[in-house]
């Protein structure tokens, strides 16, 4: 059996027994009820055996397909249960730029720069921190370290940036 293939169509079914119903199946999955009769099909065929029986009023379990259909919901049920959990627990992290700024130059012209890239680019987070200390960048405590000067900073790296 080709094992994810094969789950969609297990899924369809168990969509199209738990509603009894192709059209009500295909509106909740968001497919065509053509899609779900095919799928289950296929699923049939594999197992080689009649899985529902179909009527121009409803749909119901063959002696095997409610068996079938009883084996595979708690199992489907358990997946979705671990997708839902994985997702919850590893939700993406924002990406943390640590920037200090000093003087009135920092608040008035780099902070609503760096504010306006923030917004741009919802995956980051930029922490502004205001002072004056000197800060050492291989530290690890900041990102970027601006301060206006004069002159050159007898250590570290320095550019002019306007």
């Amino acid at each position: 059996m080709e094992t994810v293939k094969d789950l969609g169509h297990i899924y369809c079914f168990v969509k199209v027994g738990q509603f009894r119903s192709y059209s009500q199946a295909a509106t909740a999955l968001g497919v065509s009820r053509s899609f779900l009769s095919k799928s289950v099909k296929e699923l049939e065929d594999k197992l080689g055996a009649a899985l529902l029986k179909r009527n121009t009023r409803a749909v119901d379990f063959t002696e095997f397909g409610k068996h079938y259909y009883q084996s595979c919901v708690g199992h489907l049920d358990e997946i979705e249960r671990i997708s839902k959990h994985s997702k919850e627990q590893f939700k993406p992290t924002k990406d943390k730029v640590r920037v200090s700024l000093a003087g009135a130059y920092g608040e008035d012209v780099i902070a609503p720069m760096l504010a306006s890239i923030a917004t741009k680019n919802p995956g980051v987070e930029v922490d502004l921190v205001f002072s004056t200390e000197l800060v050492d960048i291989r530290s690890g405590e900041y990102d970027l370290a601006i301060r206006v000067s004069l002159s050159q900073p007898k250590k570290g790296h320095a550019f002019q940036i306007s």
